[in-house]
């Protein structure tokens, strides 16, 4: 959900790390200056704030072909966005994706990839960063962006 997600966003002072597909449609949605809605560039007043944004994505070769496509166009705007700011960065991994991983400062949102189904539309939990089961989502985000550091 837009609002739910943008809230996040917008409170974030520190750090916001992604794991998704393609993320087309978070960028679509939060680093989009032409988006008329009110959290179309809250992920840009993010990094304009110093927070540092960190996305971890398949590699588009590991896509089907409609997600490819979405991945493609997301990687001219990524590259926008690593020109613009410092302080964000993108990485590809070398494997299936098998969950979603958002994270804003101590908050945290994981959820599945479901085949066929966007990962708009999958179930989700909300939790506190200090609770065990993120500790080892962001474990993993951590170890994969070191294994992938040369995959932007």
């Amino acid at each position: 959900d837009r609002a739910y997600y943008g809230k996040l966003i917008k409170g974030a002072k520190k750090e916001i790390r992604l794991i998704g597909k393609t993320a087309f449609h978070f960028l679509e949605d939060f680093a989009n200056r032409d988006g008329s809605h009110k959290e179309a560039t809250f992920l840009l007043e993010a990094l304009g704030r110093g927070v540092s944004v960190r996305f971890l994505l398949p590699c588009p070769d590991r896509l089907s072909p409609s997600d490819k496509g979405k991945a493609n166009a997301s990687k001219k705007r990524l590259d926008e966005l690593k020109l613009e700011f410092n302080d964000f960065s993108y990485r590809y991994f070398d494997h299936e994706e098998s969950h979603s991983f958002f994270l804003a400062d101590d908050e945290v949102i994981i959820g599945p990839f479901f085949p066929h189904l966007a990962s708009m539309d999958t179930p989700a939990l909300h939790l506190d960063r200090s609770a065990t089961l993120p500790q080892k989502y962001i474990e993993y985000f951590d170890a994969e962006w070191k294994r992938n550091d040369d995959q932007a």
